[in-house]
């Protein structure tokens, strides 16, 4: 049996279901909240700073979205409805790049070739 000192692999692991497959979450520390706030501090960034967007899709991505949104930043949550609260919800992968497309203020055709698509 997995066990973290004379705990049980059922007490300590965390297991977060996506659209899928299930994520598991080993060190409940270390999450995608730690990340985002890492890349901040590793870019010398500060919510203040800068513009944060994040998406995601699994119920893991939802601590991230609520504090990129607390921040002022934007949350885009792929699938028909939205994770958290203030999350803009997207239908898909696709339909993401086109709302940060959006957001940047490009319309998707810079450096693409005539004849490649979409």
């Amino acid at each position: 049996m997995i066990s973290r000192g004379s705990r049980p692999f059922r007490e300590w692991i965390r297991i977060f279901r996506g659209p899928e497959v299930f994520e598991a979450q080993l060190l409940p520390e270390i999450n995608k909240l730690f990340g985002v706030k890492t890349l901040c501090s590793l870019t010398g960034s500060t919510p203040e700073s800068v513009r944060i967007v994040y998406s995601g899709d699994d119920e893991n991505d939802a601590v991230a979205m609520e504090w990129v949104i607390r921040c002022g930043g934007v949350a885009f949550s792929i699938g028909s409805q939205p994770l958290v609260e203030g999350a803009i919800p997207v239908a898909s992968p696709e339909a993401l790049v086109r709302e940060i497309w959006k957001l940047a203020g490009l319309n998707g055709d810079e450096g693409r070739r005539k004849d490649e698509p979409l």
